[in-house]
């Protein structure tokens, strides 16, 4: 008889022959990580990046690489802009430019030959500027784009037919519902709230397919007496045509229970598809954000080991034609949380540090074939 993760894995198989893949993913960590910056080469989460015309680039980012987060380090930033080749199994990083500040927990929006660094924060506090980085001649270019409405953290965010979305995050220091735009292409356009959430969500995951955007995941804090923390699993689809919300499966892992994409990241691929990796465990994230801290002294929730935290290291797979989603694989080199996704082809994704557990973050990219 098999068993249920047996059972699981076949329905899987089954899932992805359906879909017409040849064989099963393939994710390898690849060698090489940037060091110009004392610090970065401990690893950053919550940086920015996105594959253009062949290149990873990489900008900014967070560690604690003086003092460990478990005995009360401060938070180092980043400005160091990395460049990369996508071809070869090895990544060769150079340093070509600097943000005009240090800067983590924004918005990639890959756009064309651009990456697109929208909100943030660091030591200094949040920030509402919106810019965007272009290689020319093997350095960094910036422009300057329309800043944001808000200063806007632990966002989620996604470029689709030219628009830029924004989804969720911290709005001015307070937890928001609200989804912006941007017209890329209107030199005069201004960013413009189209749709509220039923909820606010800090950290979810987002893509668009077909006219709709998706969400998932994401947490609320506590807020005074009046709003208990939660960390969400469902997700919502968002028409861009009307601004209407209705209400999306949560993934769910071999035993049936929903899974939260909090933390973790997502983008559109190929024939009506989104891809999602990463994202911390439901149960033990909202029992330390509660202040609830039942499965471990509080004073010890740093201190454990890293598979403690039970990060999602599953690959999942939502098909937005037939509504539901697909697992397509556990990978151990996925189990981040603020790990930045980017796309190079519509099969093709790197996997761009993140945290291994609360603290201490990852120094390497893994290399994601569908």
């Amino acid at each position: 008889m098999w068993s249920m993760k047996t059972y699981a894995a076949a329905i899987c198989l089954a899932a992805l022959a359906a879909a017409g893949c040849s064989h099963s993913p393939q994710v390898n960590t690849l060698a090489g990580w940037p060091d110009a910056e004392p610090g970065y080469e401990q690893g950053v989460s919550a940086c920015f990046a996105a594959v253009c015309n062949n290149t990873l680039i990489m900008a900014g980012g967070a560690n604690f690489a003086q003092v460990p987060a478990a005995d009360g380090g401060t938070k180092c930033f980043y400005s160091g802009i990395y460049a990369a080749s996508t071809s070869g199994d090895s990544l060769q990083w150079q340093c070509v430019g600097k943000l005009p500040e240090p800067l983590a927990y924004g918005v990639s929006l890959p756009s064309g030959d651009s990456l697109i660094v929208a909100g943030g924060s660091n030591a200094l506090g949040s920030r509402t500027a919106v810019m965007g980085i272009n290689l020319i001649g093997g350095k960094a270019h910036i422009s300057q784009l329309p800043s944001l409405p808000v200063a806007i953290d632990n966002a989620a965010g996604c470029v689709s037919n030219g628009t830029a979305y924004i989804v969720g995050g911290n709005a001015s220091g307070v937890p928001s519902n609200a989804v912006y735009s941007l017209n890329l292409a209107d030199r005069y356009a201004a960013w413009q709230q189209i749709a509220t959430l039923p909820e606010a969500r800090v950290q979810p995951v987002c893509a668009v397919v077909n006219g709709t955007l998706y969400v998932w995941g994401g947490f609320q804090p506590a807020q005074g007496d009046s709003i208990e923390a939660e960390v969400y699993t469902s997700g919502i689809a968002i028409n861009l045509g009307q601004g209407a919300c209705r209400p999306m499966p949560a993934p769910v892992d071999a035993d049936g229970s929903e899974v939260t994409l909090s933390g973790g990241a997502a983008v559109a691929y190929a024939n009506g598809r989104i891809v999602a990796a990463g994202g911390v465990n439901r149960n033990i994230f909202l029992d330390a954000i509660s202040g609830t801290y039942s499965l471990v002294a509080k004073d010890e929730y740093l201190k454990q080991p890293p598979e403690w935290y039970r990060f999602n290291q599953v690959l999942y797979v939502f098909d937005t034609d037939a509504q539901q989603w697909t697992t397509i694989g556990s990978y151990a080199p996925l189990a981040r949380a603020g790990a930045a996704l980017a796309a190079a082809t519509s099969n093709v994704f790197y996997c761009i540090g993140g945290e291994v557990k609360p603290g201490i973050r990852a120094a390497n990219v893994s290399k994601i074939e569908l």
